[in-house]
């Protein structure tokens, strides 16, 4: 980003970082919400898996392999 006011980036970071999950798994209940409002337009909607729209399987194996906790994990 070019940015070389170092006071900016921190205020950035602290305003935006609680707002991002650790695991940045797909929201299902979301999705699921959107097909249901789609619902009133198409049928086919309401009955629709959340998991076609979304594929979590990237996070899931960075998850799985330890990878995204050892990201938060203090230093010593």
């Amino acid at each position: 980003m070019r940015i070389n006011d170092s006071d900016a980036v921190e205020d950035s970071y602290q305003f935006f970082s609680p707002l991002v999950p650790a695991k940045p798994y797909p929201p299902m209940d979301g999705i699921k919400e959107v097909l249901l409002e789609l619902g009133e337009k198409d049928p086919k909607a309401r009955s629709a898996n959340p998991e076609e729209f979304a594929d979590a399987s990237f996070v899931r194996e960075l998850d799985d392999d330890g990878f995204i906790d050892s990201l938060y994990k203090v230093k010593k």
